[in-house]
C-alpha cells in the first residue's frame, strides 16, 4: 500500500527488501535535496546512510536477501556494526 511506498521517497527498498518502482530515482533526487540543505546548514545531517532495522527474525532473512541481491545498494550489518 501507499504507507509502505512512502519510505521510498528516501529509501529505495520496501519493508520486505524489494526495490520499489522508481526507488533509485527517488533516492537520487533526495540526495540532491540533502546536499542542498547541507550546503546551507552542514549540521543538518547526522549520517549519510540509511538504515532499515530488523526488528523480528523474519526481517533478518528478508534484509539479508536484499543485501545479497543488491550489494551495490545494501549491506547486512550486525547490531554491533551499526553502533
Amino acid at each position: 500500500g501507499a504507507s509502505s511506498v512512502a519510505g521510498g521517497l528516501i529509501h529505495p527498498f520496501s519493508p520486505r527488501g524489494k526495490l520499489i518502482h522508481l526507488g533509485l530515482e527517488s533516492l537520487t533526487a533526495a540526495a540532491g535535496l540533502i546536499d542542498a540543505a547541507s550546503s546551507v546548514r552542514p549540521d543538518c545531517l547526522v549520517r549519510r546512510r540509511l538504515y532499515r532495522l530488523a526488528t523480528e527474525e523474519k526481517h533478518v532473512a528478508q534484509l539479508t536477501k536484499t543485501a545479497e541481491g543488491h550489494p551495490d545498494l545494501a549491506r547486512w550489518m550486525t547490531p554491533d556494526e551499526v553502533r
